[in-house]
């Protein structure tokens, strides 16, 4: 089984090169170039969850994305329970293939 790092740097050399988070106001910011995307007009094409080994709590669900416009990158996000609730709005919008 594939770590969460090893994921990502699969994921990164296709070419999903931005790294995305949640923000407050429900939509998902790209680190690298600062801009902004409206979850419902991204698409998932792949999520993998990862599990902790000995914690139920230590639990995450990383996405590779792409936007309509060519922009492509991997957005983590705790899982379960203990998920923040703007990572929670944005996962509910997000568009799965």
């Amino acid at each position: 089984m594939a770590t969460l790092s090893e994921v990502i740097a699969a994921w990164q050399s296709e070419g999903y090169t931005g790294n995305w988070f949640a923000t407050s106001d429900g939509l998902l910011r790209c680190n690298e170039s600062g801009l902004d995307a409206d979850p419902a007009s991204v698409t998932v094409d792949r999520k993998m969850r990862f599990e902790g080994q000995s914690d139920p709590d230590d639990e995450v669900i990383v996405f590779a994305l792409s936007e309509p416009g060519g922009r492509k990158g991997v957005y983590s996000a705790q899982y379960g329970a203990q998920m923040p609730a703007e990572d929670a709005a944005v996962i509910a919008k997000l568009r799965h293939r």
